[in-house]
């Protein structure tokens, strides 16, 4: 038998925290170790537990859930101890799956696909399997712009990058007005997985990001 994965529920509303623990501990190889309202004093003990999987609703009481994902995953020593985290919400998704995957969360599941697609998101988070590619996040990003934010730090590890690293991100930039047109790409996401997590990103889909706000994948 495989080892069951280990689940940290996070949800304000207690009956529907319950109810979805009822659900995930009846389910084979899923077990729930840690539940939390979300409070700061809560999460906090959850760098010190064993966790596979994170599930975490958008609608906490004092913060959404990809802000309390974001400041948990700073309380991490290392990046490679950060669980992958599963956003659940009953709101828009296509905006909303732009702001998860650029706080490095895996992917968002509403609560309208029910019990079988919250277990297979949980599943594929484990399992690292990417979620969407490149064609699929140049579409998100068109439809659903991130905001643009410059971030100094990424513009000088970039600038900092061996010739063979920057040369992907630049055959990524020449591409990308194709790819948002439509075209095939020749470039996939998980060649970038490596130097994202190089650069202290969760995903590919998160580095992706953080460029596009960045500016680095505008047309020039």
């Amino acid at each position: 038998m495989s080892q069951s994965l280990r689940i940290a529920l996070i949800d304000w509303n207690t009956s529907v925290r319950s109810a979805r623990r009822a659900i995930l501990d009846a389910t084979e190889n899923l077990t729930v170790v840690f539940e939390s309202d979300g409070s700061k004093d809560q999460l906090n003990q959850l760098p010190d537990l064993l966790v596979d999987v994170i599930v975490i609703d958008q609608q906490l009481d004092s913060k959404t859930g990809v802000e309390a994902f974001l400041a948990l995953r700073q309380s991490y020593e290392e990046l490679s101890e950060v669980p992958k985290a599963v956003l659940t919400t009953v709101y828009d998704i296509a905006t909303l799956r732009v702001q998860a995957l650029g706080a490095g969360m895996h992917d968002v599941v509403s609560i309208d696909s029910g019990p079988d697609g919250l277990i297979n998101a949980i599943r594929s988070a484990a399992s690292a399997e990417p979620v969407i590619d490149l064609a699929e996040l140049a579409k998100l990003l068109t439809e659903s712009p991130p905001v643009s934010k410059n971030n100094f730090e990424l513009s000088q590890a970039v600038i900092a990058l061996p010739v063979r690293k920057k040369g992907l991100i630049e055959k990524l930039a020449q591409e990308w007005p194709k790819i948002q047109a439509g075209s095939k790409p020749k470039l996939s996401l998980e060649q970038f997985q490596p130097l994202a997590l190089s650069l202290g990103f969760l995903s590919a889909s998160e580095f992706v990001i953080k460029l596009k706000q960045n500016g680095v994948l505008d047309a020039k």
